[in-house]
């Protein structure tokens, strides 16, 4: 059996729960000490090395504007743990994909933690809870594309080093001036999360919603479970892809 040591960081010193409005979104950044902030990252992180030698494995996740979670990027936890601990795998759970602006970031990240760590890391995504999309100022009706978008680009990326032609959408239709291009993309080499060095490492993905009936079907991986529950036990079934397993 394995055991996973997981915390999202919350930061308890607030004033009386009837007196704000709301944990979330609209709490008043006021009410963040960042000494306490700073004893509080530290101790987290020092309770994940002791999980370590403990035999445990690690999970980091992220929310934004929250006193709950004081973890808002999750990759940068991840990377902290690839170099401080040495023996448990480390599940980021998960790169909320719909929420940011560039799926190649994501997977040169989710690569060059997977190199530290040599090959411990369990790469998810997920697509964020409603109240994410403050944070990211994201359009609530396109999170479904933007999600399986980000999942085909990142999973491409990894194998490939080369891209060829790949063109991102959705993010070109939102901001052409900002999004790379099919050229920009086709003398890119970025860092690859691939099975030939250390054979070890998974992504998945697990989220709250059901994908539309023939909606990007090309990813086998991803589909096989894709309408069943999505919770963490459920997501347990591996599915093979080419140079990678894939849990949903």
């Amino acid at each position: 059996m394995d055991v996973w040591h997981f915390t999202e960081m919350p930061y308890p010193h607030l004033p009386p729960i009837d007196t704000l409005k709301s944990m979330r979104v609209t709490l008043p950044s006021r009410h963040y000490d960042p000494r306490i902030g700073a004893d509080l990252y530290n101790r987290y992180l020092d309770e994940y090395m002791i999980a370590d030698d403990l035999g445990f494995h690690h999970m980091v996740n992220e929310h934004h504007q929250t006193a709950t979670c004081l973890d808002v990027a999750a990759p940068l936890s991840a990377a902290i743990l690839a170099r401080q601990t040495r023996k448990g795998r480390i599940c980021i759970l998960g790169n909320p994909v719909a929420n940011r602006g560039d799926p190649l970031r994501i997977a040169e990240e989710m690569a060059m933690i997977d190199c530290i760590s040599r090959g411990r890391l369990d790469v998810g995504f997920v697509r964020g809870v409603p109240y994410e999309i403050f944070a990211a100022n994201t359009n609530p009706t396109q999170t479904v594309e933007r999600l399986w978008e980000g999942i085909d680009l990142a999973v491409k990326a990894w194998p490939d080093l080369r891209q060829g032609q790949w063109r991102q959408r959705r993010r070109d239709e939102e901001a052409r001036s900002r999004t790379r291009t099919d050229d920009s993309l086709r003398d890119e080499t970025i860092i690859g999360l691939d099975d030939r060095r250390f054979g070890k490492s998974r992504c998945f993905r697990h989220g709250a919603h059901r994908r539309e009936p023939g909606a990007r079907t090309e990813h086998a991986p991803f589909d096989a479970l894709s309408n069943q529950r999505h919770d963490l036990l459920d997501a347990g079934r591996f599915a093979g892809s080419s140079n990678h397993n894939c849990i949903l």
